[in-house]
């Protein structure tokens, strides 16, 4: 049989491309090109049965890759399926925080990030101690530049970014806001908060507060 696993629905490229004589083959890094190791992100598979006069190809399929530490988000995914990794991000912020949440079985020494692609997000978001988010991301290679990738969050009543008192000192240097634009709702005739703490210390770090 001849296994390959691609990035790509159409096997335009493959990462693995591995002919083996029994029913099973588990993964070897060394066998793969161009990479060390399976990034975190969604990959193709498919079966080429060969025989003496023939070769019988099977449909692809799909499965995913994802980090230990690390949920994507990026508004602008056109994924069918959403499961935070960097081929299948989720598409709001809070979604991200979640599924972290989730990940982690809710245990808060786990410490993880969510990295946030540059778009506008019109959501309320409300802090997990131990969850930091991060902006600044492009949303294919997920570069990191805060300046040329803006990820703006805004407010869709009164509040941007809420932190209550779960979030104690203890859990400051891991729950960090990091290198976002945050849109509050605030005008001459309106009060609004671009981040509301009530007893909450998280670290906010690098990011322009607007409204």
């Amino acid at each position: 049989y001849l296994l390959e696993v691609s990035t790509s629905s159409t096997f335009s490229t493959t990462v693995l491309s591995q002919t083996v004589t029994e029913s099973s083959y588990t993964l070897v890094n060394n066998d793969l090109s161009g990479m060390s190791a399976l990034d975190a992100s969604s990959y193709y598979w498919r079966v080429t049965a060969i025989y003496t006069d023939q070769k019988v190809v099977s449909g692809s399929f799909v499965f995913h890759v994802l980090d230990d530490y690390i949920v994507y988000v990026n508004g602008s995914s056109t994924a069918t399926g959403q499961v935070g990794n960097k081929g299948a991000p989720y598409k709001t912020v809070q979604a991200g925080i979640e599924a972290a949440n989730n990940r982690r079985s809710g245990v808060l020494a786990t410490v993880m990030d969510v990295y946030v692609a540059s778009g506008a997000y019109t959501e309320e978001v409300s802090l997990r101690p131990g969850i930091s988010i991060r902006g600044g991301f492009e949303g294919s290679g997920w570069t990191r530049n805060v300046n040329n990738n803006l990820a703006t969050i805004s407010a869709p009543t009164d509040v941007a970014v809420r932190g209550n008192s779960a979030i104690t000192s203890t859990y400051t240097a891991t729950t960090v806001v990091d290198g976002l634009v945050i849109q509050g709702r605030g005008t001459t005739n309106f009060t609004g908060y671009g981040i509301y703490l009530s007893d909450a210390s998280p670290l906010i770090i690098n990011n322009s507060i607007n409204g």
